[in-house]
């Protein structure tokens, strides 16, 4: 037996890199507005209201107060970035204002993504990242309702085709949320948007709600999953993200193994290193958002990064008895056992 230390968490502060300061963190995410021109099945299952737009003033200030460490800044949170009238003086605020180092990224549900936009885009260096869950119009719009298949196949193959579009770790990319619905055809997925140009992918397990979760475990999922990180690596894609645990399974090398060969690492370090600022100014540890720690409209974000709740989060993030019950879950840090265990569900 030997330690497993792989996980969704470790990935991430791969790509960031060492952090430059202690007194902001090194990875923002900005939910630049909650509304979106779809309704997937894994996120809000019907039209919802509109007008969940993060107010420009707000925006400046968080970008000011965070600027000098952030090395990352992603543009996005619960909804669609591109729905923004003012993206793009957003955008050009933010890349003027960060560091040199520092890397901006945008996930997309693909709909707005035309050459125009993606040329932008491409010229203020933001890596993009088209959200593709099925591998023919049935699948991808059942999973993404409200969503065209052809248009965002057409999107992303422009924005993947521009001229002086980037590759390997920075090229267009794609990323799957594995799930019920799309889970045998994810090679397929993956042969067809290498086929429309993206050279970078990426993978993760929906882990709720339970309708849209994987079948009990029994293996074959897991197999698939292997199966297409394997075939876009041997296509030439660069896999920047990948399911580090499954059910009782662990990724190790090219197929899961096994996890009781190993003492798998299920620490979580994120509310070190990460906040996610919401549309109307609440400030949570990551990504999942399992706790409110404060709001930038009513102090200033280190006051909200130095206080007590944050300090709280970060022990009881790693406490059996303590932890949010959505950090039990988590599969950043290989919580989430999906139907092989009792454990419930998850985020994206």
């Amino acid at each position: 037996m030997r330690y497993y230390t792989d996980s969704g968490i470790s990935q991430i502060k791969a790509y960031v890199g060492a952090p430059v300061t202690n007194t902001c963190p090194s990875v923002v995410w900005l939910d630049l507005t909650s509304d979106c021109n779809l309704y997937c099945v894994t996120c809000r299952g019907r039209p919802t209201a509109r007008g969940r737009t993060m107010d420009g003033d707000l925006f400046r200030k968080v970008v000011d107060q965070t600027c000098h460490g952030v090395l990352l800044y992603a543009l996005h949170g619960l909804g669609e970035s591109l729905l923004l009238m003012d993206f793009s003086e957003r955008l050009e605020y933010v890349s003027r204002r960060k560091l040199p180092r520092a890397k901006l990224d945008l996930y997309t549900n693909g709909m707005l993504l035309s050459a125009q936009t993606a040329q932008l885009l491409l010229d203020h260096g933001v890596n993009v990242t088209v959200s593709f869950d099925g591998a023919c119009a049935e699948t991808f719009e059942r999973i993404r309702q409200g969503a065209e298949f052809g248009r965002v196949c057409r999107n992303l193959e422009k924005s993947s085709n521009l001229p002086d579009a980037n590759s390997g770790p920075s090229s267009p990319g794609v990323h799957i949320a594995i799930q019920r619905d799309n889970w045998e055809e994810l090679s397929e997925i993956v042969k067809l948007t290498h086929s429309l140009g993206a050279g970078r992918i990426s993978f993760d397990i929906v882990a709720g709600p339970d309708t849209t979760l994987c079948p009990p475990f029994d293996g074959s999922a897991a197999d698939a999953i292997a199966e297409a990180i394997n075939l876009a690596e041997h296509l030439g894609m660069f896999v920047d993200g990948y399911p580090t645990r499954f059910g009782d399974m662990v990724w190790l090398d090219d197929t899961y193994a096994p996890a009781n060969r190993f003492a798998i690492s299920t620490l979580c370090d994120a509310p070190y290193f990460s906040a996610f600022i919401c549309w109307n100014g609440d400030v949570m540890p990551c990504c999942v958002g399992p706790v409110v720690l404060g709001n930038v409209n009513e102090r200033d974000f280190a006051e909200i990064w130095g206080g007590e709740a944050y300090e709280n989060i970060r022990k009881d993030a790693n406490d059996p008895e303590r932890m949010p019950d959505i950090c039990r879950q988590c599969p950043l840090a290989n919580r989430f056992l999906g139907h092989s265990s009792a454990m419930g569900s998850h985020r994206g």
